[in-house]
C-alpha cells in the first residue's frame, strides 16, 4: 500500500528536491506539496490519511501555529527541517528533526526512521 507524504515548504526548488528524495525512498508514494499558508486547506481537502509530513520551520513555530497538533491528531509522523538542533522526543515522540542544511541522505534516514 502506498504511503501519502505531505511536504510543507514555501521554496519550490527545495520542495521539488524533497519530493524527489521521497520518491527515491518510496517509489509508490503519493506526494502532496503545500506552502505553509495553504496548510489548513490541505488538511481539510485530503480525505486520505497523511502518513508522513515534512515541514520546514522551528519546532516552537510549528507548535505555536497548531500545525504539529493538527498532524498528530491524524497520526501523522513528522519530519521537521530546522536551523537548530532540538530534542523534542519528550514532547512529541513521532517527530524527527533534520538540521539545516540537509542532504538527501539525511532526509532518507529521517523518512525511514519515522
Amino acid at each position: 500500500m502506498s504511503r501519502t507524504f505531505l511536504i510543507i515548504e514555501t521554496d519550490p526548488i527545495v520542495a521539488e528536491d524533497l519530493r524527489q528524495t521521497v520518491e527515491e525512498v518510496d517509489p509508490t508514494a503519493k506526494v502532496r506539496i503545500a506552502g505553509s499558508s495553504t496548510l489548513a486547506n490541505w488538511l481539510e481537502a485530503l480525505n486520505e490519511p497523511i502518513d508522513i509530513a515534512i515541514l520546514h520551520g522551528s519546532f516552537a513555530q510549528l507548535e505555536a501555529t497548531g500545525v504539529l497538533n493538527a498532524l498528530a491528531e491524524r497520526d501523522t509522523r513528522i519530519v521537521i527541517l530546522s536551523a537548530a538542533a532540538e530534542d523534542v522526543s519528550e514532547r512529541h515522540a513521532g517527530v524527527r528533526i533534520v538540521t539545516l542544511p540537509f542532504s538527501a541522505g539525511m532526509i532518507r534516514d529521517a523518512i525511514l526512521a519515522a
